[in-house]
C-alpha cells in the first residue's frame, strides 16, 4: 500500500469503521479527492456558519469535477461524521438555514 493512501486510511479510516464503513483500497481516490476538498474549501472561523446542505452540495460538485461520478463512499452520513470529527463541532439548527456546521466556512 502506498504511503499516501497509508496516511489518507490513517486520518479516515477510524472514522469510517466506526460508522460500519469499510474501505476499499478502490475507494482511496475518493478519500484522497475529500482529503484536498477539505484543505481547499473548508476553514475554521469562529463567526461564520455553513449550511450543511450547501457544503455537501459541494463536495459533490467537487468530487464530479475531478472524477466524472458520484462518491461512492463518502455519502451525507459520512460526509457529516467526517465534518463533524475533523472539527470537533455538532451540527445546529439555525432557522433561516437549517442545519449548519457553526465554526467554520465554505471557502470557493
Amino acid at each position: 500500500m502506498e504511503d499516501a493512501n497509508l496516511a489518507v486510511l490513517n486520518r479516515f479510516g477510524e472514522k469510517f469503521q466506526s460508522t460500519g464503513i469499510d474501505v476499499r483500497p478502490s475507494e482511496f481516490d475518493e478519500l484522497n479527492v475529500l482529503d484536498a476538498f477539505l484543505a481547499d474549501h473548508v476553514k475554521p472561523n469562529k463567526i461564520c456558519n455553513v449550511q450543511c446542505m450547501l457544503l455537501w452540495s459541494e463536495w459533490v460538485r467537487s468530487y464530479r469535477r475531478k472524477t466524472l461520478g458520484f462518491p461512492d463512499l463518502i455519502h451525507e452520513k459520512e460526509f457529516n461524521a467526517v465534518i463533524t470529527g475533523k472539527y470537533g463541532i455538532e451540527v445546529t439548527m439555525y432557522d433561516p438555514w437549517g442545519a449548519v456546521y457553526p465554526g467554520i466556512k465554505f471557502v470557493p
